[in-house]
């Protein structure tokens, strides 16, 4: 997947289409096809690959490659989310022999340059299992600290990552998880109040229209927000996603009308 840089047009477009940063313009790269629901904020995220964030999630810093990550997601800083794996029992370690769009960025005053570009390796048997994979987290999922999630993992809903877990696993909704290799220390709550809450799916909804209901008592919460749902009181929430190929498309029509006129 192509990354673009940063520029200070394309950080002011992001955040005023509801993707608040604090990315350094000329500094950062961002996947053209990431893509984000309004409003988000990725603070100091690196994101590689591809990626995309839900409504009303935040991320301080790490690295983000082909990230999948739901709503109302809170990140703490140093998170390493999707590194992959090398193959030990190939000839190499080294991702040249199944990836050929692995390249160095090199110019030109190499003598061997062109050749570098242009080489290409046949696939290899199982050559998939190293290629790159998504990394679906879920909603209302909270990472901490310098946690490390491995590529092709699935986090589930409501799930807590403590501090520097390493996640080579997938994790269970609503489930708390912790050290090297990071285990499932208990549930937030009981199985049933878990699968009250997987039912009644509360982060479809904006946090405006839950202001009134009763957040330290969850289960009372999830009778009131069942009731919102069956009254017709709430309707889920609903954003245009913003890509950052479309700001820059965007960016691009604006400038070419501005030297037009």
């Amino acid at each position: 997947m192509s990354l673009v840089p940063v520029s200070e047009e394309l950080k002011k477009a992001l955040t005023e289409a509801g993707v608040a940063n604090f990315w350094t313009p000329g500094m950062t790269n961002v996947p053209l096809a990431a893509t984000f629901e309004p409003p988000c904020h990725v603070q100091w995220m690196n994101w590689a690959y591809s990626g995309s964030m839900g409504a009303f999630s935040y991320g301080v810093s790490g690295y983000f490659f082909g990230a999948r990550i739901g709503r109302y997601c809170s990140f703490g800083e140093s998170i390493q989310c999707g590194r992959g794996n090398h193959p030990m029992d190939w000839l190499s370690t080294s991702p040249f022999q199944y990836m050929n769009d692995f390249r160095f960025p090199v110019g030109q005053g190499w003598p061997q340059a062109d050749l570098y570009r242009s080489y290409s390796v046949p696939p290899q048997p199982n050559s998939n299992l190293h290629g790159p994979k998504d990394t679906v987290i879920g909603n209302d999922v909270w990472i901490g600290h310098g946690a490390f999630i491995k590529m092709g993992v699935t986090i589930g809903d409501g799930a807590v990552i403590g501090a520097c877990a390493v996640v080579t696993r997938d994790v269970p909704p609503y489930s708390i998880v912790v050290g090297n290799p990071a285990v499932v220390k208990r549930l937030r709550f009981p199985e049933k109040t878990v699968e009250k809450l997987l039912a009644v799916k509360w982060w479809d909804y904006a946090p405006w229209d839950l202001t009134d209901i009763s957040f330290a008592d969850v289960d009372m919460a999830i009778d009131q927000i069942q009731q919102k749902k069956e009254s017709n009181l709430i309707a889920p929430y609903q954003a245009e996603l913003v890509t950052v190929e479309s700001i820059l498309a965007s960016i691009s029509n604006s400038n070419a009308l501005s030297a037009g006129a």
